[in-house]
């Protein structure tokens, strides 16, 4: 079949179902062709489910369980044969998977891009960069390091910093050039020209000239204008109106520096035509400023409106321009950085492949391009068309082009009103007319059809979302910046409304409430609207609950994640500790994670006082259990040395208190013996360590269990080392920017971007603040270009949003930012208020009046204009409150952790050190009793007193040697073989001792003997043996006594020590 099918969707119409339907039309006709369809969505989610959707729809086919499938494809087939070729289509693409063409268009452009790497010189191992941020912030920051290197560009910079300090924006430009440097990746038409310093710099000064003769001009006839007044014996508040009228025009002109300035007010264009506008009727001096307006003063302002008329709107576009244009001369250098980035990484951004295919259409025979990915494709289908981008649509238009052309069929579908994406590119003017003006030679093969029926909400949703877009148009229209509105007309037109689905013909409820801010009666403090919206939140989801709702059924929709971080904290202290938000729960909120890198920073630099204070407070009133160690005492302890100190200030947590064992009463041994030892650790194995260390394991954390995924991940991509983690952490805002993780179906409250939530549904909608502008806000830029010279020459540039653009030569492309931006906001309440199934609840602060400038104003304005909608006390309410269907609890089974394991790789991987540690170290029971006696052994030679036993077991437990079940016996054991009969001559106070300290032989050999103590020059020595007493043993012991007597020593006691016996044998 040839044809160019159009499908125009809204919310809930059902179209992939529409989607997969027509792809089995094909594939089921001919089931081989699975190999020729292309299936393009704009997410990997949607094509996943479109690819999954297909399989089960061939499935069930096959077995005959979907007997509504079955029927919308009878006039296809016979159902026998139906049965038949889903099997066999089935079997093909399941036995060819990689043939079965599903995927995102960026996935698409990317494997074409392969492809196509030896035409367009690029590396055959090139990669795909997916984080643009990342690359924007690497060239801009090589663009840094050339400073002090390149002179020329080390003046340019001085010359953008002084710039911006002029004009009282700061001195950090980092940020203007990263956002050049994104424009520069992302721009679609390529319109961002890179002139060369020079170029700008002399467009810099013509502006700089023109813009100083400009002022200078109006500045002598202000400066004239006033002279005359003064010389007359008048001065400005004699003059109608005063400074505000038509003499204090004039007096301003005389420091005019701005075009708000220099422009002539409405009263001063009246006096340019009426001297007797210059007097008030009741002044003593009317006559004589009436003459005096007449024979002087009429002139020079009719002179200064003249030289207005002539060259206001280049001074006012050069004015503007000039905040910015600076940055351009260094968009050379920026692009410059990049190409070396990608040739030294072998990378490109995912933005770049659009482009680069761009430029291979326009040379080659696009049906070519397109077999190099290994099939001719005959049919293609294309899902959320209104988020396709110009550049996009250019590169996939020859394909449309060629299908069309030879016989077979497209298809499209998409719905404008969820445009939401053109910060991303997305161009919702591509569905709405590009299409068709660019398909115009296929005009006889387009079939256009309406999915017009709502298969998602129930009935009140259904009918107050079509009444309520149907008057948003109307409203928009009176924001004066933007006038006309066509594209949101022709979107908010034909099949707006929507039909209800027979299966939701009865129930739905929408609920609108305003909120002002209150003063809190009880503590008298001032309640912003939004802390009202809190608690109307708060309060709404429990009603829910208390209606049989699950959790897991209401998500609450915010428009950005700074209000969803908020959301989450606020409702977590409220008592809903159940919230899955992969944008708000950010890993640098939660103070575990906190208290985790204060540990961190603790460990990399002792000197660390705040990270030491913090982690100890953490520690102190969130970790440590109550044991008999009275923090009212530590402190009693400390400020009683501080008064015996007043010359020096001590804290609890200085070095000093840390030697007086205030730290380590506080923190547990196992933290504050080891620390050397834990600061030397790979990142992820410390996390490990301090988990186990401060008990962390005892209740299963998502945010722990993330911050160790991220540990693990910085782990293998680099050293591991504390340091550069810390330093990776912060560097890359990584606690700003990672969230956890948590599974879908879990029965918890979802917080979510209105942008996430496309594409989604859920029983209950909730959106707390709606409240965001309708306009760019005033530290935004656009991008805009112009026609009028001379600023046609430069291309794309940025300039500041805001309404001081009407006026100048980019007027045209801030009315059409303004236009854009009501459309977006149209949309994205669209999609937020269609999410909904069952209830629909906004929380939005009261009108106060004026113009309309805020989303809160259209919502308001909009419902009080619905004849249908019932306003019930504070809110308007369509519909009935209901109670959750019975299935609504129903949900997946999901076994919960109780608690968090921590394994410790040391008790199940051994790492000789000495040859004699090797044999059975870690055999299990029948060896236990030699691995016993070995470290029995190792503390007997090693410690100095009774006192040091439990410390040096538990340092065994901590490197992995021994269990934590096997200390306490070990510990007996040592304490035993040192109470043995004259073991107390080896511990014996003022004695020094060496624990297996080689003696050197002539030969190079060495011998060892277990522990020697010494005093000046007399000398003891014991040998520890867990085994049996043998001949041998004196043997040994008699040449180390040799040895030590020729080294000088007198000995004072030799002894053999069998612990198994129990005795000691002396020689």
């Amino acid at each position: 079949m040839n044809a160019l099918k159009i499908y125009r969707s809204s919310a809930g119409s059902g179209k992939t179902y529409t989607l997969v339907l027509e792809y089995l039309h094909l594939v089921l006709r001919h089931p081989e062709d699975y190999r020729h369809i292309l299936a393009i969505t704009f997410t990997n989610k949607a094509a996943d489910e479109m690819k999954s959707r297909v399989i089960r729809a061939l499935t069930e086919l096959q077995q005959e369980s979907n007997p509504g499938l079955a029927e919308a494809l009878q006039q296809l087939l016979p159902e026998v044969i139906l049965r038949d070729r889903a099997a066999l289509t089935l079997k093909l693409i399941l036995h060819d998977y990689s043939s079965f063409s599903v995927s995102t268009i960026d996935s698409f452009f990317q494997r074409l891009l392969r492809s196509l790497a030896r035409e367009i010189h690029l590396p055959l191992r090139l990669e795909i960069d997916l984080d643009e941020e990342d690359v924007c912030k690497e060239v801009v920051d090589r663009l840094l390091r050339e400073a002090g290197k390149d002179e020329e560009l080390t003046r340019w910079l001085e010359q953008l910093i002084l710039h911006k300090i002029e004009a009282d924006r700061g001195w950090n430009i980092e940020q203007d050039l990263f956002v050049v440097a994104k424009q520069l990746f992302r721009d679609d038409q390529g319109n961002t020209r890179v002139l060369d310093r020079k170029t700008v710099h002399d467009f810099y000064h013509d502006l700089t000239t023109f813009r100083k003769s400009f002022e200078k001009s109006l500045q002598e006839i202000g400066r004239e204008a006033i002279d005359v007044i003064r010389n007359a014996g008048l001065k400005v508040d004699d003059f109608s109106f005063g400074k505000s009228g038509v003499a204090g025009y004039l007096d301003r002109l005389q420091n005019a520096r701005d075009p708000d300035a220099v422009t002539a007010t409405k009263r001063a264009l009246a006096a340019a035509e009426n001297p007797e506008a210059w007097a008030a009727k009741k002044s003593e001096h009317r006559q004589e400023i009436v003459h005096l307006a007449e024979s002087r003063l009429l002139p020079l302002l009719r002179k200064a409106i003249e030289i207005q008329d002539r060259d206001l709107r280049r001074y006012a576009t050069g004015f503007q321009l000039l905040k910015t244009l600076y940055l351009f001369g260094i968009v050379n250098d920026l692009s410059l950085h990049y190409r070396d980035y990608r040739n030294e990484n072998n990378k490109i951004l995912i933005s770049d492949t659009p482009r680069l295919l761009g430029a291979v259409m326009q040379e080659s025979d696009a049906p070519f391009i397109y077999e190099k990915v290994g099939t001719r494709y005959k049919y293609l289908l294309i899902d959320e068309f209104q988020d396709t981008s110009l550049i996009q649509w250019q590169n996939i238009l020859p394909l449309l082009e060629h299908t069309l052309g030879s016989g077979f069929m497209a298809l499209v579908v998409g719905d404008a009103k969820q445009s939401i994406y053109r910060w991303r590119g997305g161009d919702m003017s591509l569905l709405l007319q590009g299409i068709r003006r660019d398909l115009r030679a296929f005009g006889s093969l387009f079939m256009e059809d309406v999915l017009d029926t709502n298969y998602r909400s129930k009935r009140e949703i259904v009918l107050f979302n079509n009444s309520f877009f149907e008057k948003v148009p109307p409203l928009l229209e009176e924001v004066k910046e933007a006038g006309a509105l066509p594209l949101l007309r022709q979107a908010y037109g034909t099949g707006l409304a929507q039909a209800v689905a027979k299966k939701n013909d009865i129930g739905g409820f929408v609920r609108i409430r305003p909120l002002t801010a209150s003063t809190d009666p009880a503590t008298g403090e001032e309640r912003t609207w939004k802390a009202a919206a809190i608690e109307a939140t708060a309060d709404a989801i429990r009603q829910l609950l208390k209606r049989g709702y699950q959790l897991r059924d209401i998500t609450l929709l915010v428009r950005n994640n700074r209000d969803g971080n908020l959301l989450a904290t606020e409702l977590f202290q409220r008592g809903f500790r159940d919230i899955i938000s992969p944008d708000s729960l950010l890993l640098g909120t939660h103070p575990l994670i906190q208290f985790l890198l204060n540990v961190f920073r603790y460990l990399a630099d002792p000197g660390n006082s705040i990270a030491k204070s913090q982690l100890l407070h953490y520690y102190v009133t969130q970790l440590r259990e109550q044991d008999g160690v009275s923090l009212h005492r530590l402190f009693a302890d400390h400020q009683l040395k501080s008064r015996k100190r007043p010359s020096a200030t001590i804290s609890l947590f200085d070095s000093e208190v840390h030697t007086d064992n205030a730290f380590n009463q506080l923190l547990p041994e196992t933290f504050t013996a080891h620390l050397p030892y834990l600061s030397k650790l790979p990142v992820y194995e410390l996390s490990e360590q301090l988990a186990a260390i401060f008990l962390l394991n005892r209740e299963p954390d998502a945010y722990l269990q993330r911050f160790q995924d991220l540990a693990l991940e910085f782990t293998q991509n680099d050293s591991g080392n504390l340091t550069a983690f810390i330093s990776w952490w912060d560097e890359n805002e990584i606690g700003l920017t990672k969230s956890v993780v948590v599974p879908e179906d879990v029965n918890a409250l979802r917080i979510m971007s209105i942008h996430k939530s496309k594409g989604l549904q859920f029983p209950i909608v909730i959106m707390p603040f709606t409240d965001w502008s309708l306009f760019p806000k005033a530290n935004e830029w656009i991008w805009a270009t112009t026609d009028e010279p001379p600023f046609d020459q430069i291309g794309k540039v940025a300039l500041n949003t805001g309404k001081k653009l009407l006026g100048t030569a980019y007027e045209a492309a801030y009315r059409e930012e303004i236009q854009q931006q009501l459309v977006d906001n149209a949309n994205l309440l669209y999609v937020a208020f269609t999410r909904a199934e069952h209830e629909l609840h906004v929380f939005l602060p009261e009108d106060s009046g004026g113009e309309l400038s805020k989303v809160s104003q259209l919502v308001s304005r909009t419902c009080d204009s619905m004849d249908k909608l019932i306003r019930s006390g504070e809110e308007w309410q369509a519909g009935e409150p209901s109670v959750a269907p019975t299935d609504s609890s129903s949900g997946t089974t999901t076994d919960v952790l109780r608690s968090y394991p921590i394994h410790r790789w040391q008790e199940r991987i051994s790492i000789a050190s000495k040859a004699r540690d090797l044999t059975g170290m870690w055999e299990e029971e029948k060896s236990s009793g030699k691995r016993f006696g070995i470290i029995v052994h190792r503390l007997l030679s090693e410690i100095t007193a009774s006192s040091d036993i439990e410390r040096a077991v538990q340092a065994q437990v901590f490197d992995g040697l021994l269990r934590e079940e096997e200390a306490e016996e070990v510990e007996r054991q040592v304490r035993a073989g040192m109470e043995l009969p004259g073991m107390e001559a080896y511990y014996e106070d003022g004695w020094t001792a060496r624990a297996e300290q080689e003696i050197l032989l002539p030969d190079g050999s060495s011998q060892r003997p277990d522990r020697v103590v010494f005093n000046a020059n007399r000398i003891r020595i014991v040998d520890f043996k867990t085994g049996a007493e043998r001949p041998a043993h004196r043997q040994q012991l008699s040449s180390y006594c040799d040895l030590l007597k020729q080294m000088g020593y007198a000995i004072d006691r030799a002894s053999l020590a069998y612990l198994r016996e129990n005795k000691v044998v002396d020689l």
